[in-house]
């Protein structure tokens, strides 16, 4: 017999791990137009912040896009520069606690520094920093 599908029918793969890396993920999403369940994932590590940035902006839940969990934890391995405003954003995606430890300096508008500033912390829904990081504000002033 032949296997019949309509349009309508749609396709789920499900990630069964609890750790992967933004770049597996990424992966995954790109090597088919299918659904992505990866609701199981509880860490992200081993990533950068770029990478990290790319799998969230094919987050979601409908048709060619891979659904998080929303609590899921994130190790960045940047040991250079990276952007305030992406910390935000990997920050904004998760009530997780983001580890930046090993980040050496920071760029962005004094707004933003100011927003990763107030949401540093060592657990829960805080974004870890080196306390030795450098820091450049590229417009804006800021108080240190």
């Amino acid at each position: 017999d032949d296997l019949t599908t309509s349009s309508a029918d749609q396709l789920t793969i499900i990630v069964a791990s609890t750790t992967v890396t933004a770049a597996q993920l990424k992966t995954v999403g790109d090597a088919t137009g299918l659904n992505v369940t990866a609701t199981a994932v509880e860490t992200i590590n081993n990533s950068s912040v770029a990478q990290v940035i790319a799998l969230l902006l094919d987050e979601g839940t409908p048709g060619d896009k891979i659904n998080l969990d929303g609590d899921f934890t994130v190790e960045v391995t940047d040991t250079g520069t990276v952007d305030a405003g992406d910390l935000n954003t990997i920050n904004a995606a998760t009530t997780g606690f983001v580890d930046a430890g090993t980040v050496a300096t920071i760029n962005g508008t004094a707004s933003s520094i100011t927003t990763l500033i107030g949401n540093e912390g060592t657990s829960g829904d805080k974004v870890g920093l080196d306390g030795n990081f450098a820091m450049t504000v590229s417009s804006g002033t800021a108080t240190v």
